[in-house]
């Protein structure tokens, strides 16, 4: 008995063993699953942002000089990163430096009533809260030669880095030479090139992009593409066909979608009330706003129940709504500055149209309806035998402080007091906080003196 025993457990063990050698034998022979390599590369969702809510995310900077030999009027914008602010400054000082650095050495006669100038604007377009496109524009007039230059920017706001294309995009998939032959595709259609025609597109000309909403945008320089004849020439192509090898993602059902704000409300003007008879009227105007201080300034005219004027220029208005609203509201006057502050006998007759439309467009957006009727040109370079400019009335100046060139408040006030007289228009800016100061100081001189502060628009009607 006990035998039979031994020899039960024997034969189970056996046959144990000799199941774990056939399954070892048999997994030896299955083949290695390969797994599949990891991508552990970020993956850039969509999310669509409106120019209302981009604008105010951000800040812009602006720094205009007057009085000298070379205008410059420049405007970046400022993020929530000091490490992209950096970059962008950095870039925005070696245009300053290029100009400054042909001026110099230009043998060119660098008069003040030249044309020269040094103008840089931006337009600023997003994929997503984080990666956020900056598309510089820049315009040199002045030294030995002159040129109008793109330069796009692609910053992520999270990680603070500038980026370039290969970083939305899967290495060795040959997005290149798709990208390639978009653009070339694009130019064929656009008639600048023959269908023939092989353009000189490289992949390093690709590197001037724009993440604009869910697609692409490549500028190029003229001449670089394309005959000279045709200017700056662009190619946008839609990110959703480059998902197979792309870091973008869309969630949505593959319908472009744009994030449209809600409209501002219309802002009610209070009626204009009428100077009495016999008062002496003075119209103080400011330019280049709105800025933070435009608000300081408002809260003085409303103290000393003062109207004033305005000159704003467009591409600052987005960025202070509610300024631009409470000016309206105030019973004020908005003139317009252009939209980025360009000497206006350098633009030709469309270029100038397309600056005052832009402005007019914005302030009346914001506004709900409300557009500006008077126009002032930048620096005050134009024919002042010219009275409007694109169907608007020119508004010039009658008393100038040189607020731009001093420091000293009670200077600039008294420059105004000492030649004030009935019917003038004084000129400040007020992005100075020597000038805010100086507009306290003048209201309270000249009210005293029996002036009544109007409106441009009243002081003509007078």
């Amino acid at each position: 008995m006990k035998d039979r025993k031994k020899w039960s457990i024997f034969s189970i063990v056996m046959a144990v063993a000799v199941v774990a050698i056939v399954l070892s034998v048999v997994m030896m022979n299955l083949p290695i699953a390969q797994s599949e390599p990891e991508d552990n590369h970020v993956r850039y969702s969509y999310q669509a942002v409106s120019q209302q809510d981009l604008a105010q995310k951000m800040s812009i900077q602006s720094d205009i000089h007057y009085g000298e030999a070379y205008p410059m009027g420049v405007s970046y914008p400022e993020t929530s990163s000091q490490k992209v602010n950096d970059q962008i400054k950095s870039f925005v000082d070696s245009q300053v430096e290029q100009f400054q650095t042909a001026i110099a050495s230009s043998s060119s006669d660098q008069s003040t009533g030249s044309s020269t100038e040094l103008n840089i604007d931006y337009e600023l377009s997003s994929f997503n809260e984080d990666i956020v496109s900056v598309l510089f524009h820049v315009r040199q007039n002045g030294g030995d030669s002159s040129r109008d230059g793109l330069t796009a920017m692609t910053f992520n706001l999270e990680t603070e880095q500038r980026m370039n294309l290969s970083d939305f995009f899967q290495e060795d998939s040959g997005y290149e030479q798709y990208l390639l032959d978009k653009v070339q595709h694009s130019l064929q259609d656009q008639k600048v090139l023959d269908k023939k025609e092989k353009g000189p597109v490289s992949v390093d000309q690709l590197q001037n992009f724009m993440l604009d909403g869910d697609q692409i945008t490549f500028y190029f320089t003229p001449g670089s593409v394309a005959d000279s004849s045709f200017g700056q020439l662009q190619v946008s192509i839609p990110l959703r066909l480059m998902h197979s090898f792309s870091y973008f993602q869309f969630d949505d059902d593959g319908t472009s979608v744009s994030s449209q704000p809600e409209a501002y409300p219309a802002v009610t003007q209070p009626e204009t009330p009428q100077a009495s008879v016999g008062t002496k009227q003075i119209a103080l105007t400011f330019d280049d706003g709105p800025y933070k201080n435009t608000e300081k300034v408002l809260d003085l005219l409303d103290q000393y129940n003062a109207k004033a004027t305005f000159f704003v220029v467009g591409n600052r208005v987005e960025y202070f709504p509610e300024t631009i609203r409470r000016m309206v509201s105030s019973g004020h006057c908005i003139g317009n500055h252009t939209y980025s502050h360009k000497r206006l006998d350098n633009l030709s007759p469309a270029q100038v149209s397309e600056q005052l439309t832009k402005t007019n467009e914005a302030v009346k957006e914001i506004t709900g309806g409300y557009v500006p009727q008077y126009v002032r040109p930048p620096y005050g370079f134009f024919d002042h035998n010219i009275k409007t400019i694109d169907g608007m009335p020119m508004i010039m100046w009658t008393v100038d402080p040189g607020d731009w060139s001093l420091q000293d408040t009670g200077k600039i006030a008294q420059g105004v007091i000492e030649n004030a007289k009935d019917g003038d228009i004084v000129i400040l800016h007020e992005q100075l906080t020597q000038s805010v100061e100086a507009t306290e100081i003048i209201l309270q001189e000249l009210t005293a003196q029996g002036f009544s502060f109007v409106t441009v628009d009243q002081l003509m009607d007078k």
